[in-house]
């Protein structure tokens, strides 16, 4: 009976090291999936009208809303990813969810005002359709428009997650947005705005 409880021990010393070699052998891995930390997902929609090209005492608006951008970027961390939607009178993805710092500061970097009206709605539920089918996002949208002259559904949005950054006064953006010039005879014409 002593032996026995003196080569219990060992045997259990023994039974522990081979079950280690055979999990040494077998060369277990843990599923990237669970080792990947989930990010923010920055989604920001920037507002490219020509209303945005208005010079104010503080700058151009439309490179005030660049620097904003700018800093957004700057703050990311990995595995935080961003896209970028430019709104004018349509809306189009400039830069899908990317993680990477320098391209998302060459797409903003690479970004123009455009002559025309702003669709700011059609951006902002561009964005919104990415936001539903991610976890851990936040909605930025820059702009020179007031929350509450764009036609969004605030409702909608869930303040936590939505930021939206006005830039210029609270003046109405006025523009023109079509000019036509036609001959009436040899010496008259007709202007039309």
């Amino acid at each position: 009976l002593e032996y026995g409880l003196v080569a219990l021990p060992q045997m259990l010393l023994q039974i522990f090291l081979l079950m280690l070699l055979a999990l040494f052998l077998a060369r277990p891995y843990l599923s990237s999936s669970i080792l990947v930390t989930h990010g923010k997902n920055k989604l920001v929609v920037i507002d490219t009208s020509a209303s945005m090209q208005t010079i104010e005492k503080e700058g151009v608006r439309f490179e005030q809303a660049k620097e904003g951008v700018l800093k957004l970027i700057n703050g990311m961390r990995p595995p935080d990813k961003m896209m970028i939607v430019s709104a004018y009178s349509s809306s189009e993805t400039v830069i899908d969810l990317e993680g990477d710092k320098e391209l998302l500061r060459k797409a903003v970097n690479d970004l123009r005002p455009t002559e025309t009206g702003s669709d700011l709605e059609g951006g902002v539920s561009l964005a919104i359709s990415y936001m539903e089918t991610l976890k851990n996002s936040q909605l930025f949208v820059f702009t020179d428009q007031r929350l509450e002259n764009c036609g969004l559904n605030v409702a909608r949005l869930d303040p936590k997650t939505f930021n939206f950054v006005t830039f210029g006064k609270a003046d109405s953006n006025v523009a023109i947005s079509s000019f036509d010039v036609s001959r009436i005879d040899r010496i008259s014409r007709e202007n039309f705005v």
